[in-house]
């Protein structure tokens, strides 16, 4: 059963996430701690039921957390229904099995119901940390055949030494890292960017400095940066932080600065290291990258979009064989985000119809 540990604990850091984030910085260090240990100690046949256990409890305080910012008259009110969860108690007593089976259904549906309020209200509804967000774009391309696809380098590269409608744009995609550490090894994680991400965002590193053009090319110096959550909680927010190291999946890093407080780029990252390409090595079908750009000052979607065509107009001339056909979409960068959305509610939806 031991290795079963690390999906188990990744979907306990998942639930950890419907956490209110302040509550989750505070106490998601040592509810994992704890989750570790009690599965260390329960036997290989209990398990199964720890892990259930462990993460509906986590869903269950997750809608607490959330709760306790009610207003008190509101608690008082919720309070006078303790006579009835008594009654409800006893009768449940009578037949467990069917009462269980209810309230298994509630907590699962309360849950998902406060999972993707959160992933809606981290998306959709709070607003963007970034400078003048309304000017941030995501891009990709189009095909023959699909709809909506990532971007290769090759392609990125094109796009950003052709572009006149975007004052920068950075590459970057998610990434997961093995942090060693003295104690335990742990999973963090991150993403690969090009340089140049946070001045695209609008934002500059709370310590030390963002990554310069010369991490982009391959062979530079492996450097790193992280995350205030990861500043705070690995190094105790030392200034001194700047120069140490990271191991990350067998590589040491160089930590060179701190992200902004409270920045996550994607959702989840605590670190960044340099996306390092050469253009002209990079495989020009692996369309795994995405895009995000800011318009120049004064520019409007419409240019943009016409930009975005005419590059695409010049992929296909420069590769006939495999680009003809390749358009581009330049949308809000807030519209990409809700397709995803809308897949965790219909995803939430579909689970409850079946309960």
């Amino acid at each position: 059963m031991r290795d079963r540990l690390p999906f188990g604990r990744r979907v306990f850091e998942l639930a950890l996430r419907t956490l209110p984030r302040r509550d989750r910085e505070r106490y998601a260090t040592e509810m994992l701690d704890v989750f570790d240990q009690e599965w260390a100690e329960t036997p290989g046949m209990r398990r199964p039921l720890l892990f259930l256990r462990s993460v509906l409890g986590l869903l269950a305080s997750s809608v607490w957390f959330r709760f306790r910012s009610v207003p008190a008259r509101a608690r008082v009110l919720v309070s006078d229904l303790g006579v009835d969860l008594k009654l409800a108690v006893r009768g449940a007593r009578r037949r467990p099995l069917s009462s269980a089976a209810i309230v298994l259904s509630l907590m699962i549906g309360i849950g998902l119901n406060t999972a993707v309020f959160s992933i809606v209200n981290g998306l959709l509804l709070r607003p963007r940390p970034y400078s003048e967000a309304e000017n941030l774009f995501q891009l990709s391309q189009t095909a023959s055949d699909m709809e909506s696809m990532h971007v290769s380098l090759p392609d990125f590269h094109l796009w950003r030494s052709e572009t006149t409608a975007f004052a920068g744009m950075f590459a970057f995609d998610d990434a997961s890292f093995l942090m060693t550490t003295p104690d335990r090894p742990e999973v963090i994680e991150g993403a690969v960017v090009t340089p140049g991400f946070l001045q695209v965002l609008g934002l500059e590193p709370v310590l030390g400095r963002a990554f310069s053009a010369q991490e982009e090319r391959p062979g530079g110096e492996a450097v790193a940066m992280i995350s205030d959550a990861l500043w705070e909680r690995r190094f105790g927010r030392s200034p001194d932080v700047l120069g140490q190291t990271l191991e990350l999946s067998g590589r040491t890093r160089r930590i060179v600065g701190v992200a902004p407080t409270g920045f996550r780029f994607p959702e989840v990252a605590h670190v960044w290291v340099p996306l390092a390409f050469d253009p002209l090595r990079a495989d020009p079908e692996d369309y795994g990258f995405d895009v995000i750009a800011r318009l120049v000052p004064g520019g409007s979607l419409g240019e943009a979009r016409a930009e975005g065509q005419r590059i695409a107009a010049l992929l296909s001339a420069a590769s006939p064989d495999t680009k003809t056909g390749v358009g581009t979409l330049v949308y809000p960068l807030r519209t990409a985000d809700v397709p995803l959305a809308i897949g965790a509610v219909a995803v939430m939806l579909l689970f409850a119809a079946f309960l």
